[in-house]
């Protein structure tokens, strides 16, 4: 470049030409697209190729067309692949450089070049945000480029998802103002917000031995021995050795070991009675021991509120990364918590101060943390190896045993899919409602561009392809972000190890207090019967 400024060259064209691609070749591309308006150069285009391993290059390969006099900032297109040698080339160019009567429209998020937009996607990545594929496809169908960034003639601007607070919605839609703005009616994006706790597991000890069954239960087991062999003591003459080695029987048969009962101690008045006792106690025993199972391989947790009252009042830490952003502090926005900058004081107002929920949204806007992420599983790797986050304040805290995260539903099922991939923190369901939701509508300029684009967006949602694009970007938007973190070759085994704590320590509570009240009676009535046979 340096050389072609000092030989005051001005090409029709510059190619430039990269032995092979690499994954760091967009944010060349970028660098390069930042750099070239600073040169002197007055040429209309600028086409850079990419080989992609191939020992012959092509121009339909791979090769990104940059526009140098739409605007300051250099407007990137992509060539289609038709487009095989310079004279093809040429004619692209002179058609793009005037579609749509010059109209350019700028978006708000980057547009990447080579990335195929459909049903079956095959390159990289597998998954594409519907967001971009929509640009995509209506830039191609409705005939117009797409910029990013841009300060020149852009008549036409996109804002996919946003949320707004009022100000920001009176000075873009409801003042009088050069560029006005109108809400996509389709694609609308709602987010539901709730909260989800992440707590440690118990460590198993010795005390573990006695969670299957409660005190009642336990209570009622022992004071059940003690009566039968009392019992035993009460009906047979025989002497003591024979009661002792009863009462070992017994024991021994209430963990499945049955062993041969002594001769001279059967009796029908023993046999009825010790039959009735260890048929319960086999029950019991059976009962005991699959629940004893489930305890030591199962992980417990502790107690974890259910509501958002509980929440607030178990004084549990809680995060929330949700962000929106701020249009009226100039013309870069600035990024701030939805929970405490838009949604808690919207509800606050929407309600009476005496009602409790008032009480709770309070307590929710001073003891809840914002965070903001761009990974969230690099996020919970962090949270698990360094135990602390930082706010987007700055300010650097060390993670608790019990945490909560307040945001909506598609990021907590991120966080319930990557927490337990580390072993430490287990996600708990909770039957609370939504606390609420957030509507997220396309924005678009409010000139002739507004209703096109509105009509092609309708076209897409009802053809059902735009569910696909979100669908797919959802499932497969985990394995790049585990990707970027583990690398490529882990993605299938990290996803191996993701289980949910499903099951928590059982008991069967109601059962066996009814399984020893009917002990209590058969042993009752035997008794009963043997004492007036006596008589």
């Amino acid at each position: 470049m340096h050389a072609m400024v000092i030989q005051n060259l001005n090409p029709s064209y510059i190619f430039i030409q990269f032995g092979e691609a690499s994954k760091r070749y967009d944010s060349l591309t970028a660098k390069i697209a930042r750099i070239l308006p600073h040169f002197t150069i007055t040429s209309e285009f600028l086409a850079i190729l990419v080989s992609r391993s191939k020992p012959e290059w092509s121009i339909s390969s791979a090769v990104s067309g940059f526009c140098l006099t739409c605007s300051y900032d250099v407007g990137m297109a992509d060539i289609p692949p038709f487009v095989s040698n310079t004279d093809d080339l040429s004619a692209w160019f002179r058609t793009h450089r005037d579609d749509m009567n010059g109209l350019y429209v700028q978006s708000h998020f980057a547009v990447h070049p080579f990335h195929k937009c459909g049903l079956y996607q095959e390159s990289d990545p597998p998954a594409l945000q519907p967001d971009y594929c929509t640009n995509k496809i209506l830039s191609r169908y409705l005939n117009y480029s797409l910029l990013k960034p841009s300060s020149g003639r852009v008549v036409g601007e996109i804002y996919s998802h946003l949320i707004m607070d009022f100000g920001s919605i009176e000075k873009l839609f409801l003042r009088k103002s050069t560029t006005r703005y109108i809400w996509g009616n389709y694609g609308c994006s709602y987010n539901s917000f709730n909260f989800q706790v992440f707590t440690v597991s118990n460590y198993v000890n010795y005390a573990a031995l006695l969670l299957p069954f409660d005190i009642f239960n336990w209570i009622l087991t022992f004071a059940g021995g003690t009566f039968v062999n009392i019992l035993v003591f009460k009906i047979t003459a025989s002497v003591a050795s024979t009661n002792g080695y009863l009462f070992v029987w017994s024991f021994i048969s209430a963990l499945e070991q049955p062993v041969a009962a002594k001769k001279e101690s059967s009796s029908i008045k023993l046999l009825m009675l010790c039959g009735t006792w260890l048929t319960s106690i086999y029950i019991l025993g059976s009962l005991y021991k699959g629940d004893m199972v489930s305890v030591l391989t199962s992980r417990t947790t502790q107690q974890v509120p259910n509501t958002l009252k509980e929440l607030i009042s178990t004084n549990t830490t809680i995060f929330t990364t949700n962000h929106y952003d701020d249009y009226l502090v100039g013309p870069t926005p600035i990024a701030r918590c939805t929970l405490h900058s838009l949604a808690i004081p919207q509800l606050m107002n929407a309600i009476n101060s005496t009602y409790s929920m008032h009480h709770t949204l309070t307590r929710l806007q001073r003891s809840s943390k914002c965070i903001k992420i761009v990974s969230v599983y690099e996020m919970s790797e962090n949270i698990l190896k360094h135990g602390h986050l930082r706010t987007i304040s700055g300010k650097e805290f060390i993670i608790p045993d019990q945490f909560a995260f307040l945001d909506p539903t598609f990021l907590l099922t991120a966080l319930q899919a990557t927490m337990p991939l580390f072993a430490t923190y287990l996600p708990i369901h909770n039957g609370e409602i939504a606390l609420y939701t957030e509507l997220r509508p396309w924005i678009v300029s409010a000139n002739f561009f507004g209703p096109a684009f509105i009509s092609g967006l309708a076209s897409l949602i009802e053809s059902g392809i735009y569910g696909w694009w979100s669908n797919n970007f959802m499932e497969v938007a985990l394995l790049i972000d585990i990707a970027g973190v583990k690398g490529g070759g882990n993605i299938g085994e990290e996803f191996a190890k993701v289980s949910f704590a499903r099951e928590m320590r059982t008991k069967h509570g109601v059962m066996t207090a009814e399984l020893d009240l009917c002990f209590f009676v058969r042993s009752g009535f035997i008794f009963t019967i043997e004492e007036a046979q006596v008589k």
